[in-house]
């Protein structure tokens, strides 16, 4: 992703195609590149970047701070309404009868707390409400069929001469929660078993040996009930368990935290290096990815690569003395995961005029920045008055 960068902003931007530059921007790549530690602070140090907790907020402040460093200009932070924050403080999920097993699961994000410990029997609908649904009060219902339809094939790679953009490989993304509140069948049947009083909702992992996929809605799951998912294996187990008679007994104690100390505000990162040419210095080119991930993984390949190849390349145009006639421009959005909030607020509060007619989008993602995805930018033949480069996955 680095020499895309590269090789795609310098014939584009710069008068500077001399030998020289050309060296330094490879010198700068190749011998102090920064890239390491970068990616390293994102993923090992601070993890999980759920969009509006305190470990999104920190990286976009080092992101900040980092940009700061390298010379750009006007780095900082651009709030957007999104609204409270979560995390995970604590998970406990066991199956205590007819013997001891530890599942595996994870909370689904911006779920409610349990009341403390619970110990019960669950209760199997396995795709169906109940006749009579105040049999749910209190309880633990696993919501769902068995699983049988487990995702088997890695996310598409947009560099196989097969790619289809959004396919249905693309397990976490567009199409599953997280990303809207689409009404769906299942989704229903959980709205309805919390409004009969459910105490915590199980339902299967689409992935398979062990492997759990996990998203949530920022508005909370459906029915405001403590929601976990559980790997397919598991959840497949208890139920054929429950179904052949046996007498199944789980443990569970699930606890979070909302915040909302930023009055409901996310933050994307913005910086740039200011155009040379004062007849073009008003034309932006943005690079940019998102910088938020879920929270059960460090965000690795989506998207801490993205957003460390954009902070690198903007330090090696900076430290090579680049001297662009239009202005760049790097963002790192904020509420990705939740439907590409954080652009398209950027987009709302400081774009004005026709977008279709002035924006030319070029990707190197699965989606793409906002701007293509949102629908916005129709079309590759427009002016170049202002360009997007993204990394966004």
């Amino acid at each position: 992703m680095k020499r895309f960068f590269i090789c795609a902003l310098v014939p584009a931007l710069f008068g500077q195609t001399d030998s020289d530059f050309l060296a330094r921007l490879r010198t700068e790549a190749m011998e102090h590149s920064q890239v390491d530690p970068v990616f390293e602070m994102l993923t090992v140090n601070i993890g999980p970047r759920l969009t509006a907790s305190p470990a999104h907020k920190q990286a976009a402040e080092y992101a900040r701070g980092r940009l700061a460093s390298y010379g750009l200009s006007d780095a900082h932070l651009e709030p957007f309404k999104f609204g409270q924050g979560w995390s995970l403080e604590k998970l406990t999920i066991e199956m205590i009868e007819p013997r001891y097993l530890p599942l595996i699961g994870y909370a689904d994000a911006w779920s409610p707390p349990t009341r403390g410990e619970i110990t019960a029997i669950p209760e199997f609908l396995g795709g169906k409400l109940p006749d009579n649904p105040a049999q749910l009060k209190g309880a633990v219902v696993m919501t769902a069929p068995m699983m049988t339809n487990f995702v088997r094939k890695d996310r598409p790679q947009p560099s196989d001469p097969s790619y289809v953009p959004m396919s249905a490989a693309y397990a976490t993304s567009v199409g599953r929660s997280g990303r809207g509140p689409t009404p769906n069948p299942g989704r229903q049947l959980a709205e309805a078993v919390g409004q009969a009083g459910a105490a915590v909702i199980l339902k299967p992992s689409i992935g398979e040996h062990g492997t759990v996929f996990v998203t949530g809605s920022k508005d909370g799951p459906p029915g405001g009930v403590p929601t976990i998912t559980l790997s397919g294996e598991h959840y497949n187990m208890i139920a054929e368990m429950l179904q052949h008679g046996v007498q199944v007994r789980l443990r569970i104690n699930l606890q979070t935290k909302f915040y909302d100390t930023d009055n409901g505000n996310a933050y994307n990162v913005i910086a740039e290096l200011p155009g040379s040419d004062p007849a073009l210095r008003d034309e932006v080119v943005m690079i940019g990815g998102h910088l938020d991930s879920w929270h059960t993984g460090v965000g690795a390949t989506d998207n801490a690569d993205g957003s460390t190849t954009v902070i690198e390349a903007m330090r090696i145009l900076k430290a090579a003395g680049a001297k662009p006639r239009r202005t760049i421009r790097v963002a790192l959005w904020a509420g990705e995961e939740q439907g590409m909030l954080g652009s398209k607020a950027w987009l709302r509060s400081t774009w004005r005029g026709p977008l279709a007619k002035n924006l030319m989008c070029i990707t190197t993602s699965t989606t793409g920045p906002v701007p293509s995805t949102a629908g916005i930018c129709k079309t590759t033949k427009v002016s170049a008055s202002f360009l997007i480069i993204g990394s966004s996955r």
